[in-house]
């Protein structure tokens, strides 16, 4: 859902939770699992995913990911 946080960070002017390597990593995760199944043997991945970082209340909450609208969150 990376892509979906992305816009709703542009649209409401706040920063993204997820960095570029954050989706370096994915890539690279998604590169060896598919190497590994053709060749049939472990894929070292050598890049690491940082910690998403959370700033207080700048992080904005999808409308979609709350259940009930009616309560402050």
């Amino acid at each position: 859902d990376g892509l979906r946080h992305l816009v709703e960070c542009i649209h409401g002017g706040v920063r993204c939770v997820i960095q570029p390597e954050h989706a370096y990593h994915v890539l690279e995760v998604m590169i060896a699992a598919h190497a590994s199944s053709h060749e049939g043997r472990v894929i070292d991945v050598k890049s690491a995913c940082p910690r998403p970082v959370f700033e207080g209340k700048e992080v904005l909450i999808a409308a979609h990911r709350i259940h009930d609208r009616t309560r402050e969150h």
